[in-house]
């Protein structure tokens, strides 16, 4: 990306954390707090959380223990790290952790959420943060055992061009992992699966719009536009007549993410992500123990789903080495 399209994300996403952060968002995935500022996203409430962001963390961390370099302490760059929760998980689990990001609000919420870190000394690694574009990561002058992309090369248009950064900054026995968005593969049918679901769970109180169900009725045109906004909703990762998150969000889609991946590193191993529960999970309401457990209920379904085929997956993992 040019100086500019840089520039731009980061002033978009300055104003989203800082806007999350006075809401009272806390970017932890073990002490997260609710917040209704999130109408939608799971960050609304910490078991949503734990059901999407944490079971997301853990699948990566099963690929860095299973395919990383024996050698201890791992050396691990988070980039794109954001506000830092991933990168802080790995720093509890006792990796040396360097995060960056071109958003100087999310480092610094990343930096404070550390400082407030309770975690004892000697269960953790290191951590530090650095404001930097991913072509300025030479300046950090060293090499790691894990280069992790999370949710950054979906908003960069020269895929081709960041994997070679990538190549030059892991160590030779080194491995990505990489976990990105693969809406581009959903289909109508995995979004009326999802419009089903809303429709029934308005119907019955539970969604945070109730005429979502009660001005569909019988309607099956009305249904059928449901399942188009719902396609829309998750193909574009945005609400209805709302704009994009950044600039050059969706820059790049899954398949051609996926198809550069392969061109540029040996897959080790790719692995199916959830559905649909990270725009699901948030917009629950109701008593806490009904929509808890509607939530545990969903999430087992979006698990069960993906692994048997019956719907597709919104993300991916991939794990690959150097060739």
């Amino acid at each position: 990306m040019s100086g500019e399209e840089w520039r731009d994300e980061a002033e978009a996403f300055d104003r989203r954390i800082r806007e999350r952060l006075a809401a009272g968002f806390v970017p932890d995935l073990r002490k997260a707090a609710k917040c209704e500022y999130f109408y939608q996203s799971v960050w609304r409430d910490p078991h949503y959380v734990r059901l999407f962001w944490l079971a997301g963390f853990r699948s990566l961390a099963e690929l860095v223990d299973r395919y990383a370099p024996a050698r201890r302490p791992l050396s691990l760059l988070d980039a794109g790290c954001g506000p830092g929760y991933f990168a802080l998980e790995f720093y509890r689990s006792g990796l040396d952790v360097v995060g960056i990001d071109v958003s100087v609000a999310s480092i610094e919420a990343a930096q404070a959420t550390l400082a407030r870190d309770d975690t004892p000394a000697d269960e953790c690694g290191s951590l530090r943060y650095e404001c930097l574009t991913l072509e300025r990561t030479g300046k950090i002058g060293r090499r790691f055992d894990v280069v992790l992309f999370s949710g950054i090369l979906h908003h960069i248009h020269d895929i081709d061009g960041a994997l070679e950064v990538a190549k030059g900054l892991l160590e030779p026995d080194g491995i990505l992992v990489c976990g990105e968005p693969a809406r581009d593969s959903w289909t109508d049918g995995d979004a009326a699966q999802v419009a089903l679901v809303r429709a029934v769970l308005a119907l019955a109180g539970l969604w945070r719009d109730p005429a979502v169900g009660h001005s569909i009725g019988g309607d099956e045109g009305r249904l059928r536009s449901l399942v188009r906004d719902v396609f829309d909703e998750y193909v574009h990762e945005k609400d209805k007549d709302a704009g994009i998150q950044s600039p050059h969000d969706n820059a790049s889609g899954g398949k051609e993410i996926l198809a550069a991946l392969r061109r540029h590193f040996v897959e080790i191993e790719v692995r199916a992500g959830s559905s649909f529960i990270h725009r699901m999970l948030g917009g629950l309401r109701g008593p806490e123990a009904q929509t808890h457990a509607v939530a545990d209920l969903l999430a087992a379904y979006d698990r069960l789903a993906v692994r048997e085929g019956w719907i597709r997956p919104t993300h991916f993992i991939f794990a690959g080495r150097l060739p």
